[in-house]
């Protein structure tokens, strides 16, 4: 039996099983309550390849990105 589903792509797909996807624990210091900003991320990425203008501008600079998580 297990052959036959297998042949047939309609019952394979409808035979197959969901994946369950599991999350770690958050850190305590995002689950408790305390003052703004006390906890803080900082990310940084670059140098970036920009053009600036136009699309058929010439000049490229770099640039950086920060991102900050609370």
């Amino acid at each position: 039996m297990k052959a036959v589903i297998h042949q047939f792509l309609t019952c394979y797909k409808f035979e197959a099983q969901a994946s369950h996807q599991s999350m770690a624990d958050l850190p305590a210091s995002r689950v408790q309550p305390s003052r703004p900003f006390l906890t803080t991320g900082v990310d940084y990425a670059g140098p970036l390849s920009l053009r600036l203008e136009t699309t058929r501008s010439k000049t490229i600079t770099e640039g950086y990105v920060a991102i900050f998580v609370l």
